[in-house]
């Protein structure tokens, strides 16, 4: 809590979470107990890749396509390794980290990090995402329930549903209520 609160009344150096991809940060110096002061900074490696990650999203690519072009263009992540996953580039592409604010523990606080974007950037790069975003509608399993819904609980009007328990070769199937 000691350093929340320190991060919130403005001290970069409070730095007890690892930065983003793209920010790096350096040791100014030292306070008056013996603890390296830091600094936030874009990191000089990794802020172009992220920018370069956007600027592919904002021209229509998916997650997925710049992790696979990412991997091919031999571009490490952060932790060395050479395969860039979806869910990676996802993760970066959706934080409000872009626009230099720290998220973490219910608390946001603007300004934290240095900005890699602006904030009408950020909301743009969202909504173009947002729109791509792919909803796979209806079954996805190998059994239909047809009850749906209608099924209720005769005590309380609860709904219910069709559940299957088995090892795939003898199973049994019963309601139970959908809590």
């Amino acid at each position: 809590r000691n350093t929340l609160a320190r991060a919130k009344a403005g001290d970069k150096s409070a730095c007890y979470t690892k930065p983003p991809y793209w920010i790096g940060f350096e040791v100014t110096g030292k306070d008056a107990k013996g603890r390296d002061v830091h600094r936030y900074i874009l990191h000089p490696e990794r802020a172009p890749i992220a920018r370069r990650m956007i600027a592919w999203a904002m021209q229509g690519m998916g997650s997925l396509g710049i992790a696979n072009r990412l991997t091919a263009d031999s571009i490490p992540t952060r932790a060395g390794k050479a395969v860039w996953s979806n869910s990676s580039v996802y993760n970066i592409l959706h934080s409000r980290s872009l626009m230099g604010e720290f998220v973490g523990n219910g608390t946001t606080i603007p300004g934290y990090y240095p900005p890699l974007i602006s904030e009408k950037e950020f909301y743009t790069l969202q909504g173009l995402m947002d729109r791509r975003k792919v909803t796979v509608r209806g079954r996805h399993g190998l059994h239909t329930n047809i009850f749906g819904r209608a099924l209720v609980s005769g005590i309380d009007g609860a709904q219910m549903t069709l559940k299957r328990r088995g090892n795939g070769q003898s199973d049994k199937q019963y309601a139970a209520l959908m809590r």
